[in-house]
């Protein structure tokens, strides 16, 4: 081991590190990702059928006084939690398959797109 100046060795920092990452083993966990949506399928391409809803979402954040910071905050906060709640939660959802990082982008897009249409409607 080595003597880090401090009264203690390298290898002990290195193991305390370790052991603090292996408790967080529960993190990785809650963040699993569902399987992968295949060419074809829901949550594959950058259109499908619930872009419409996405963009039905954004029309209602505006109609609700949401600002468009706090709808872009939403609307990425709900693609980063939703692959996870598909593992957790999968009956809650009919298509349980991981977004691809286009469907991701898309249904951003339409969420964004249904706020600015409401704003300027």
């Amino acid at each position: 081991m080595i003597e880090n100046g401090k009264g203690g060795s390298e290898g002990s920092l290195l193991l305390s590190l370790r052991v603090r990452y292996e408790d967080m083993g529960w993190m990785h966990e809650i963040l699993r990702k569902p399987p992968p949506a295949q060419p074809g399928e829901v949550n594959y391409s950058l259109i499908d059928r619930f872009t419409l809803a996405h963009f039905g979402i954004g029309f209602a954040y505006c109609v609700l006084g949401f600002g468009f910071g706090i709808t872009v905050f939403l609307a990425v906060a709900w693609e980063i939690l939703e692959n996870p709640l598909k593992v957790h939660l999968r009956f809650l959802f009919p298509h349980a398959t991981a977004d691809t990082t286009q469907n991701i982008l898309g249904d951003t897009i339409a969420v964004l797109l249904g706020w600015v249409v409401c704003y300027y409607s």
